[in-house]
């Protein structure tokens, strides 16, 4: 039930892009850290990750006349592989996952430009989302050496990715927007996300953090005077 509500809002918002004025559409490439991902113990294994992709296209809304906001509803992929090995006394084992994730998003921002002109502009807001698709791939294994007998075991893994990831993430952002004017082609920005509790390792929830970097593409045609 808590999917199909936030696909309802989702769709909903998508259903008004085209009655906005705002005809950018921006595509972002982003750098998830998750923290403690270098603790490595015999149950716990270095998180790595691929860079994340996304799409979204912004809305400018004005909100309960308390100024204008930007909700951008989009598209995100997460690819996190964790993998590493441990060994003591009675054993020794490996672990090679990948975390794949495709799931969808609604962010919400103010602007804020402390200069007037064509100054640099920084907005903060929040984001929510909900993963749509999740998989786990790999393989573990694990040796023990326990008398009278040794035993050695390994398996391959394809399975929901849901114990990872859970259902929804949310999180806090913070950008920076250098303004190139109206009437540019371009709109380049660069994020950070703080996502608390964003996956578990080890039935333990850790943070996440995102480094992002968005371009924003006219999807207008230029006018020209006849």
């Amino acid at each position: 039930m808590k999917k199909l509500i936030t696909l309802l809002i989702i769709f909903l918002l998508a259903i008004q892009i085209f009655a906005q004025n705002n005809s950018y559409l921006n595509l972002g490439i982003g750098i998830p850290v998750i923290r403690g991902n270098s603790n490595q113990s015999s149950d716990n294994y270095p998180i790595s990750s691929l860079p994340t992709i996304s799409i979204e296209k912004p809305i400018e809304v004005d909100l309960l006349n308390i100024g204008y906001f930007t909700i951008s509803p989009g598209l995100g992929y997460f690819s996190l592989k964790e993998s590493g090995s441990f060994g003591g006394m009675g054993g020794r084992g490996s672990k090679n996952l990948n975390h794949r994730s495709l799931n969808g998003f609604i962010k919400l921002i103010q602007k804020h430009k402390f200069n007037q002109g064509k100054q640099t502009q920084w907005y903060f807001g929040a984001v929510s989302g909900v993963h749509f698709f999740t998989q786990t791939t790999g393989s573990a294994s694990n040796y023990s050496m326990f008398y009278p007998q040794a035993n050695w075991t390994k398996s391959d893994i394809k399975e929901s990715a849901h114990d990872f990831f859970h259902s929804f993430y949310y999180g806090i952002i913070a950008g920076i927007e250098p303004n190139l004017g109206e009437n540019s082609r371009i709109k380049p920005a660069m994020e950070f996300k703080l996502l608390p509790a964003f996956v578990s390792v080890n039935e333990k929830r850790v943070h996440g953090f995102e480094i992002l970097v968005l371009f924003g593409f006219n999807t207008k045609k230029k006018s020209y005077p006849n």
